[in-house]
């Protein structure tokens, strides 16, 4: 029930805002079903994202090369 509502949210948005952490960065889940939808419609221009790095991540794997990643915390 709530990865369909994930997913159908996802599909309505207007504003992605990936709030990176090692764990986000760790996810199954969100690397297979909900990163490759949000990018994809960002590199579409369907919307607009937001990555914020708010704490050491190895993000660099992630399919986010083509975004500005904001940093969310000093390091």
């Amino acid at each position: 029930m709530w990865r369909k509502r994930i997913l159908e949210e996802i599909a309505r948005a207007d504003v992605g805002v990936l709030l990176i952490t090692q764990e986000f960065v760790q996810s199954g889940f969100i690397r297979r079903e909900e990163l490759p939808r949000i990018v994809g419609r960002a590199e579409r221009g369907e919307m607009e994202l937001l990555p914020v790095l708010v704490e050491p991540a190895e993000w660099e794997e992630l399919e986010l090369a083509s975004f500005q990643l904001t940093p969310g915390r000093p390091t």
